[in-house]
């Protein structure tokens, strides 16, 4: 079949995908000592998590504190709901996941800083009531890569073009 690639191979996990997300699971994996596969069908890993702007709001992170800013889940999830739509109400919104968003960003971000990733900040966003946003730096791209290198030094196989 024109296109296609013969696996000789057997893998623990396929993670489809090479963006942030699909990187991390790949790296994750590989960590628990599975034998990794990720594929992407584009040229270059990416995803859409390369097209991104690459700031990411957390409240509590190393970088805050850093920073001499106290700041809490809380306060973030009361942020994050000034942010409704006009005409949306709260009672509607997913407060449980929102919530479980805020609690976790801080160890996403300490995570990616552990694995290379650089942040700059943290940055005012309003209506954001403190310093809360995170840039990587320089670029998403750059994100991308220092994954990439983390994933295949963990021993993922990472084939694109598939």
């Amino acid at each position: 079949m024109a296109g296609s690639r013969r696996l000789d191979a057997v893998y623990d996990v396929l993670v489809a995908g090479g963006g942030g997300s699909g990187l991390m699971a790949a790296i994750e994996a590989a960590e628990q000592r599975a034998k990794v596969l990720l594929v992407e069908k584009q040229p270059t890993l990416g995803g859409s998590t390369g097209m991104a702007i690459g700031s990411v709001t957390a409240a509590g992170t190393a970088l805050q504190a850093a920073a001499g800013i106290q700041d809490s889940a809380d306060g973030h999830l009361q942020d994050l709901l000034k942010c409704l739509p006009p005409g949306n109400r709260s009672e509607d919104y997913d407060l449980a996941l929102s919530r479980l968003m805020v609690e976790r960003a801080p160890q996403a971000i300490a995570r990616l800083i552990e694995l290379g990733v650089r942040f700059s900040g943290p940055h005012p966003e309003p209506p954001h009531t403190v310093y809360r946003m995170h840039n990587i730096v320089p670029d998403t791209t750059a994100a991308i890569n220092t994954l990439g290198v983390a994933a295949r030094s963990r021993g993922v196989t990472v084939q694109t073009e598939t």
